[in-house]
């Protein structure tokens, strides 16, 4: 048995809650406490018998990315006389293939390279890549968005090997609440965006029914 540490990123929300997404996964949950979303992503990764961490010695990086907004008018779009500074965030680290990764969480781009100073040329030029391909409205989120932590999601593993999973109870009532009451679509939120269907949460909940074996009250 041995711990594995998986990096991710910590957003402190209003209410004091906290929400935590794992680099390289897609996992991410919202909780009251760092403690119980670390908990919380834990049982996730735990079920993948697969799942490795995607980066080592995991940095963060805050980079100030210029973009010239424009705007609309007809079917031309005309650009603005001034440029803006939009703040985007780049965890990085050495990858299991000896070379380097780049995760641009809030523009869902993944970078590799073999020169870590490349590192600012190359995500600066793929946001930019990106900012091309969205709403201003959507770059403009950015700015408000609040700037996160380095933290990292503790998961104790057995050998290298694979292991075998046990098969999971069906909870069809679980599935037609998340089906039936969908995570309402935002545009252009400054905060990380919970996915349309509630996949992440149906599994968290199964885990405290079943592990842990909490009780669920439907409100």
């Amino acid at each position: 048995m041995r711990i594995v540490q998986f990096p991710a990123l910590a957003w402190t929300l209003p209410g004091d809650h906290v929400c935590l997404r794992v680099i390289g996964t897609g996992l991410e949950t919202v909780a009251a406490s760092a403690t119980k979303a670390r908990a919380a992503l834990a049982r996730l990764i735990r079920r993948d018998s697969d799942a490795r961490p995607q980066i080592e010695n995991a940095r963060l990086r805050v980079l100030r990315v210029p973009y010239r907004p424009s705007h609309l008018v007809g079917e031309r779009r005309h650009p603005a006389s001034h440029e803006i500074e939009v703040p985007v965030f780049a965890v990085w680290g050495e990858n299991p293939y000896g070379s380097w990764t780049c995760f641009l969480p809030s523009l869902d781009e993944e970078l590799v390279f073999h020169d870590p100073k490349q590192i600012d040329a190359l995500a600066e030029n793929s946001a930019r890549n990106r900012f091309m391909s969205m709403d201003p409205a959507e770059v403009f989120g950015l700015l408000l968005a609040p700037e996160p932590r380095l933290d990292s999601v503790a998961v104790r593993t057995g050998a290298d090997a694979p292991r075998r999973v046990a098969p999971e109870p069906e909870t069809p009532e679980l599935a037609k609440v998340a089906d039936r009451h969908p995570a309402p679509r935002r545009k252009a939120s400054p905060l990380p965006q919970v996915a349309w269907e509630r996949g992440e949460l149906v599994e968290t909940v199964r885990a405290r029914l079943i592990d842990d074996r909490a009780n669920l009250l439907l409100v």
